[in-house]
């Protein structure tokens, strides 16, 4: 049976060299918000998260001004 790649492999390294070379003003808020979930959730996709979170909290801001309690009540 073939090997069928992984399109997402590499992906946090990507942002985190994108980070390096462009700064933080290149990224969408999903895109913060995902490399902030990275820290604490380095093994899993945090790309969806980030797109759940932003959808029911509107912004970057209002995640960061939700408490972590709310925070906990979501799947991950």
């Amino acid at each position: 049976m073939a090997k069928v790649d992984n399109p997402n492999s590499g992906h946090k390294e990507r942002m985190r060299k994108r980070y390096e070379n462009e700064g933080l003003d290149s990224f969408e808020p999903h895109e913060v918000l995902e490399m902030i979930l990275a820290i604490t959730n380095s093994r899993k996709d945090t790309k969806e998260i980030a797109k759940k979170l932003l959808d029911q909290y509107h912004s970057l801001n209002g995640v960061m001004n939700t408490s972590v309690k709310q925070l906990k009540t979501h799947d991950n």
